[in-house]
């Protein structure tokens, strides 16, 4: 008889391990988690966009940014600057990386990566561990010789049209109101 009620609290311990599963709940990460352009002439401007997303923005985290770009460090710049705040009650930060090439910069591939690391606004009290998250972006550019004349068409929306109307015996068209979202892709 204590046989089966050992083996019960046995079965049903490692039942509840499985059936009630703790939560965990990432704090940090980024969208897209790279930097990347193939072909960039020497003297071109290149911007993206990272968003960095945190999934439970209950206080103020103060983000700091560094570099390690072999040959292209001095190339990077960030909106916001290298240190900036993560707000409170925000899940989605937009920053923007420009990529400034200098004119004399020499042909080839450089890459690397950016550490963004955030820490609490809050000092820990004694006898408390602060966590501090950290994400890196990879960055992958690379300077080429040639003109590059690249582009993806991300959107096109036609509006309301209005009716063309007739003056006499002339008959002017309606007007038709056209937006196109580009992306450059070439340098």
């Amino acid at each position: 008889m204590k046989f089966k009620k050992l083996l019960t609290i046995f079965v049903f311990g490692i039942l509840s391990i499985y059936i009630l599963p703790s939560i965990a709940l990432a704090d940090l990460g980024i969208s897209p988690p790279y930097i990347k352009n193939a072909g960039l002439a020497p003297g071109s401007h290149y911007e993206q966009t990272i968003y960095i997303v945190r999934s439970d923005p209950d206080e103020d985290l103060e983000a700091k940014i560094e570099f390690a770009v072999p040959g292209a460090d001095s190339w990077l710049s960030i909106d916001k600057g290298n240190k900036f705040i993560l707000p409170k009650g925000e899940t989605k930060v937009p920053i923007t990386f420009s990529v400034d090439v200098p004119m004399q910069s020499a042909f080839g591939r450089y890459r690397g990566n950016i550490r963004i690391t955030t820490k609490s606004l809050q000092s820990a009290e004694g006898g408390q561990v602060s966590l501090a998250f950290g994400i890196l972006v990879d960055v992958d550019i690379n300077v080429v010789a040639m003109k590059i004349v690249d582009y993806r068409i991300r959107g096109i929306k036609i509006a309301d049209l209005e009716e063309a109307y007739k003056i006499g015996f002339l008959n002017p068209p309606g007007i038709v109101n056209f937006s196109m979202q580009i992306e450059n892709k070439g340098n």
